[in-house]
């Protein structure tokens, strides 16, 4: 194997995981996007529903609603928390990322749902 097919192979490589990454945060931003979608909207139906006159909901109801809400809440977080394993799973096989011009490997940032990556050059000693 040659200089030129380890450098594509090692190229290849690196848009793979990085499609994967990219894969894995778009897809937790949808499932918390969802999730909050339909939190709020429960939580605003309930509100206009209680301001009405002579409406009150059984123990029966509130104990279904609160047993719904909690599995969705449930579901999302196990859901992210899946992603958020796969996505550092592939952020740890990050390949030869010096030699790509890149200071460091893609990160996290933990605040929200932001996260981060580093592309400045760079810069050699």
């Amino acid at each position: 194997m040659n200089a030129q097919t380890a450098t594509m192979e090692t190229k290849d490589r690196r848009k793979a995981v990085w499609t994967e990454i990219l894969y894995r945060r778009e897809k937790q931003w949808s499932i918390f996007s969802w999730t909050a979608s339909l939190l709020l909207a429960s939580i605003g139906g309930i509100v206009a529903l209680a301001t009405k006159e002579g409406f009150e909901l059984s123990t029966l109801h509130k104990s279904f609603l609160a047993t719904a809400l909690f599995l969705l809440t449930l579901y999302a977080a196990v859901w992210l928390g899946v992603n958020l394993h796969l996505e550092m799973k592939a952020v740890e096989g990050w390949p030869d990322v010096m030699s790509a011009g890149l200071s460091e490997r893609p990160s996290r940032v933990r605040e929200g749902m932001c996260r981060g990556l580093s592309l400045k050059p760079y810069a050699r000693a």
